[in-house]
């Protein structure tokens, strides 16, 4: 069998043949060598993998495949021109109609032009070029090259450009018989890949994936779904304490939100039901708030365990983005997941329960937040005959009240949120999931304390003397917050 030649641009990448490097080139190509299941006993096994383009799948069938093109069938290629002594054909794949709906890299008129230079800077010979144009949209072809000349037209001797009106199969033959390099403008198109494997002149260049948007390179953010996981760590390479530190991990944000809630309930009784607060510092009372903020990290754990973690079909489907981006297999990996299409019902069915009942439950919270601070910032501006220092210092909780208030919108909810749902419109976000999502949950729980120190002097002072920056000073005026400014 001849070998295959394949291109990668912008920048430069032969396939080397199995024996020269084999290991480069699975992992680029993403291919899964199928004679690791030879000795399996099912009767049946059902194959669910994603874009097997690699000729490693077939190497002793290439012959066979070219033998199901024929010829005599599929001879009249029109006006194209024929690859010969004097002819060279570089053959054109631009691939847009429905990429463009779905978020996919569509060929671009300008990668074209100045991948043609480069390939023609590469292909040196003397024979006269020729170039065909193959895809869906007969106008965006024509647009690439002005006068451009149909296959249904005739053909001037001087032509150099040419656009096929054919059938997909009269294409595929005429790649067998004339093409002596292929060019794949979108990296994601199988039909593509496939003229270049049957290809006369068996030399493909093709556009680089990763310079797209296409979701099957973006992994955090990966088409119709998300996922999360872990890099390194005691549970990386243990799948099943791997899957109980990923979803404990992910639990943090909820036990976050807990403490917020207690501590809202807490300022709130001290301004609405001052006769109660001693209650919750009681056993009874702390027993109370464990176990509250135990149950918000058991149910996020639960969501994420029963509803994202994933299943066969599911590492089947992200198992080619890994490999591309990551280099290792996905399989040994402990990772949360969702897919909202492209998946079994199944699938997509637990996908979307358990982004639901995370979403509420974090509504839940936002909504706690918001209702409890309202009543507070109200009662605190209600209050009157205060003191001058008892009124400085209900300025100061307002201000910090109002902080804390936004902080769980800003640095937790809406991160999470957009994470979530931007991949079901195939909006690619991995450097929001990376840089922001994943840097503001982290510090999610150090914000809050640091925002309460911020506006209240006294806490400011007290850190800036016991980390030496400040002097401390001596007070005899003492006060009591609760007694002092909220007396009616």
């Amino acid at each position: 069998m001849p070998l295959i030649e394949y291109h990668l641009l912008p920048f430069l990448t032969n396939f080397l043949n199995e024996q020269d490097s084999p290991q480069e080139d699975d992992t680029k190509r993403g291919y899964d060598n199928p004679m690791k299941l030879e000795f399996r006993n099912e009767e049946y096994l059902h194959l669910t993998g994603m874009f097997y383009q690699s000729w490693k799948y077939f190497p002793k069938m290439r012959d066979e495949l070219l033998g199901y093109l024929n010829e005599e069938d599929h001879s009249d290629f029109g006006s194209l021109p024929r690859s010969d002594d004097k002819t060279h054909v570089t053959c054109v794949h631009a691939r847009r109609g429905d990429f463009l709906e779905v978020g996919f890299y569509g060929a671009d008129p300008d990668f074209i032009r100045n991948a043609l230079i480069f390939v023609n800077h590469r292909e040196s010979t003397q024979r006269s070029r020729k170039v065909v144009l193959f895809g869906d949209d007969v106008k965006f072809m024509k647009r690439v090259f002005p006068g451009s000349v149909l296959s249904s037209d005739e053909s001037k001797e001087d032509s150099k450009f040419f656009v096929s009106q054919n059938s997909p199969t009269e294409d595929l033959v005429y790649s067998k018989l004339h093409c002596d390099v292929v060019l794949i403008s979108a990296p994601h198109s199988t039909f593509g890949w496939w003229m270049g494997y049957f290809s006369k002149g068996d030399k493909v260049y093709y556009m680089d994936i990763k310079y797209t948007n296409d979701w099957v390179y973006a992994v955090l953010n990966s088409g119709y779904g998300f996922v999360t996981f872990i890099t390194e760590g005691p549970f990386f390479e243990n799948l099943e304490y791997g899957l109980h530190g990923v979803s404990t991990r992910c639990c943090f944000v909820s036990m976050s939100y807990a403490v917020l809630i207690i501590h809202f309930v807490y300022r709130y009784l001290i301004l609405f039901y001052p006769q109660h607060v001693d209650k919750m510092l009681q056993p009874l009372g702390i027993i109370a708030m464990f176990l509250f903020f135990s149950a918000h990290g058991a149910f996020w754990t639960w969501i994420c365990e029963e509803c994202l973690a994933p299943n066969d079909e599911i590492r089947d489907i992200i198992r080619p983005a890994f490999q591309e981006v990551h280099h290792v297999n996905s399989d040994r990996i402990s990772l949360l997941t969702g897919q909202y299409r492209n998946a079994s019902d199944y699938v997509v069915y637990k996908s979307w329960i358990g982004i639901s009942a995370l979403t509420l439950f974090s509504m839940y919270c936002m909504t706690v937040y918001f209702v409890l601070g309202y009543q507070i910032m109200r009662k605190m501006n209600e209050s009157c005959n205060m003191t001058h220092i008892s009124v400085n210092l209900n300025r100061q909780l307002f201000k910090a009240l109002v902080a804390q208030t936004c902080i769980p919108m800003f640095a937790s909810f809406l991160p999470t949120i957009i994470a979530w749902y931007a991949p079901i419109f195939l909006i690619n976000l991995t450097w929001w999931n990376n840089y922001v999502c994943n840097i503001a949950l982290s510090a999610f729980p150090l914000i809050d304390p640091i925002v309460v120190i911020y506006f209240i002097p006294n806490y400011k002072n007290t850190l800036l003397v016991w980390l030496k920056l400040r002097k401390p000073k001596t007070s005899f005026t003492t006060t009591s917050m609760i007694s002092t400014a909220f007396t009616s």
